[in-house]
Order: structure tokens, then sequence, then C-alpha cells
């Protein structure tokens, strides 16, 4: 009976997992939106812990890709790589950008510039697990995983506003 009482929380657990999936992170992909993610929190709540580190594992993961690109490693479909070649430097440009932010309001424009070059990158992959959302108010997009909005651009002040506008 004790075995049972753990492992039936224990199996809970893993069907729900233990927070949202944002990207199969097997692919370069989803090594990005993960990191991409950890930013939105962060955004999300106020706040810019781990921002920095976030948006520069972003650029490590940008300059290995450029440095061997192909289709299976960037998680994106057969036939795309020059189109994925000629986003990679803004992808770059705005993580150094975002983790150079010295600010929220810095932070928040630098992933505005992120997240335009990253709904593309997501255009490109196969990736059914993020959402595209946008805000209307600050007219920005922003990836996101499925599920309730979650604006970045406003904090906890306006968290709900915006909606899906692409799945």
């Amino acid at each position: 009976m004790k075995c049972l009482r753990t492992i039936i929380p224990l199996t809970m657990i893993l069907a729900i997992g233990l927070g949202p999936t944002v990207a199969d992170d097997s692919s370069a992909f989803g090594s990005i939106a993960t990191h991409y993610e950890n930013i939105r929190q962060a955004l999300l709540n106020d706040g810019t812990d781990g921002v920095a580190e976030n948006a520069t594992h972003i650029q490590h993961l940008v300059r290995t890709l450029e440095s061997d690109l192909s289709d299976e490693a960037a998680g994106i479909r057969p036939g795309a790589v020059d189109d994925l070649r000629a986003l990679l430097p803004s992808i770059r440009e705005s993580a150094v950008a975002l983790a150079e932010s010295g600010s929220i309001e810095d932070a928040r424009t630098a992933f505005g510039k992120l997240s335009k070059t990253l709904v593309q990158y997501r255009q490109l992959t196969p990736d059914p697990l993020t959402v595209v959302a946008f805000c209307s108010m600050a007219q920005e997009v922003w990836l996101q995983p499925k599920g309730e909005i979650g604006n970045p651009y406003y904090g906890q002040s306006m968290a709900r506003c915006g909606e899906i506008v692409s799945e």
C-alpha cells in the first residue's frame, strides 16, 4: 500500500509534467525556444532575473547553428536552410541586445525584436507546441506554449492582454 501512495503521485507528476512544454529541445529551435520561454516568463513576472544568461545561451546556440547549419540540426522543414540562414544574424543580434539590456523596458524592447525573428524561424519548423501571440496595445508578437496568454510586454499589470494569432 505504501508503494502505491508513492507511485500514484509520481505518475501524476509525469502525466501533467513539471511545467509548460515549449518545444522539442532536441533541435536548435527547441533549445532556443526553451531559453526564450525562460526570458518570457521573467518579463511576464516583471523581472529580469536570468534574462541575460538565457539570451547569452541563445547567442551561443545561434553561433553553433551558423557554423553547422542543416535542416535536421535546426529543426526546420527540408529545403528551408537558406531562409533560416538569412534570419540567424538578426536572432543573434537581438539576443546580444537582450543580454546587454539595462532595464526591464530595454529588455522588453529587445525581446520584441527577438520575438519577430523567432516567429519567422518557427514558421520554418513543424513545431506543434508553441503558438504565436499578439498584443494589439504593444503591437508586438511573441511565442509561448499553448494555453493561457502570458503577455511579457506588460507583465503582471496586463498579463492576459493579447490573443493567439497562429498555432
